[in-house]
């Protein structure tokens, strides 16, 4: 990405090296990246000794919480909408639709106008199985393309940023 971002400047390289390759450097990547008030021992960024950090997963509510923030980041985009739920697929646990589709729409969980197709009667139900369905389609799209290459060493997809 360095490498990418560098072409045409001569001396990219040496400037980013100097600006962040010190702690003052450190720790502005570091609050620009997680905030001023984020913790700086649960990452190797924050703190001088990488050898001294501690690994933890994060737990499911935690990713739950991350993933509204990043939808919220993105203004509900559908593409990041599907990518978020092929995430929460891939580890089989069924992803939290309704709660990442009540940050975006202020609409009745359900319908009692069963009668009419006026886009008043369109309720969250509504939203949450087209974009389960939608999941559910590029899951099928995606294991077709896995069973068709011989590429074991990729991933099955890589973060939306690098798909673009």
């Amino acid at each position: 990405m360095l490498l990418s971002l560098s072409r045409g400047k001569e001396d990219f390289l040496r400037k980013t090296v100097e600006s962040f390759a010190n702690t003052r450097g450190l720790l502005t990547l570091f609050e620009s990246l997680f905030g001023k008030g984020a913790s700086r021992e649960s990452s190797f960024l924050g703190t001088e000794e990488m050898g001294n950090v501690s690994t933890r997963a994060p737990m499911q509510a935690e990713l739950t919480k991350y993933d509204i923030g990043a939808v919220r980041m993105h203004n509900g985009s559908l593409q990041h909408l599907v990518w978020l739920g092929l995430q929460w697929n891939s580890v089989s646990v069924l992803p939290p639709v309704r709660q990442l589709l009540k940050q975006l729409f202020h609409l009745p969980h359900e319908t009692s106008r069963l009668e009419t197709d006026a886009p008043e009667s369109l309720c969250l139900l509504d939203l949450e199985v087209f974009l389960l369905g939608m999941v559910f389609t590029c899951n099928l799209e995606l294991q077709e393309k896995l069973n068709t290459r011989d590429e074991t060493h990729q991933p099955p997809f890589l973060p939306l940023l690098l798909c673009k």
